[in-house]
């Protein structure tokens, strides 16, 4: 999977695609239009999809497994959007007060690291010491100034 992490300020991701038994890099996993930053976990390809959902913060069924931290330009507020086909249901889409979040396989290590008082940018690199599906460089996009 990967590692998408939101301090409060700046949203950080990792480059690394995991396919099976494969690992290769991709550009970025935080993707933006005119309305949303969209950080996103799962099925490779769900970003470049996503940026193209008039409203993705409609409960809706996806295609695609994913998680994603959600960024409203206008409300500049933050949302977890999850799908997850096996539950043939809609998405979830919860709005996020904390002071900072993390989705993917290294969330876990993200969120500790950001706990302790580190970036996302820091996050995502803790997660990618003890997460074999989070690595490659680190993209981040200052959200708040």
């Amino acid at each position: 999977m990967t590692t998408i992490a939101f301090d409060g300020k700046t949203m950080a991701c990792d480059t690394r695609v995991t396919c099976g038994d494969t690992f290769c890099n991709t550009d970025t996993k935080i993707y933006e239009n005119d309305a949303y930053v969209i950080g996103v976990a799962g099925d490779a390809g769900v970003g470049t999809m996503l940026v193209q959902v008039s409203n993705i913060l409609t409960m809706r069924t996806y295609e695609y497994n994913f998680q994603a931290i959600v960024y409203e330009k206008h409300t500049q507020r933050i949302f977890y959007v999850s799908f997850d086909k096996k539950w043939e249901s809609n998405s979830s889409v919860v709005p996020i007060v904390d002071s900072y979040f993390a989705v993917g396989s290294g969330a876990d290590f993200a969120r500790a690291a950001m706990y302790l008082g580190n970036t996302a940018t820091r996050a995502v690199t803790v997660a990618a010491e003890f997460d074999i599906n989070t690595g490659g460089k680190i993209i981040t996009k200052p959200l708040f100034g």
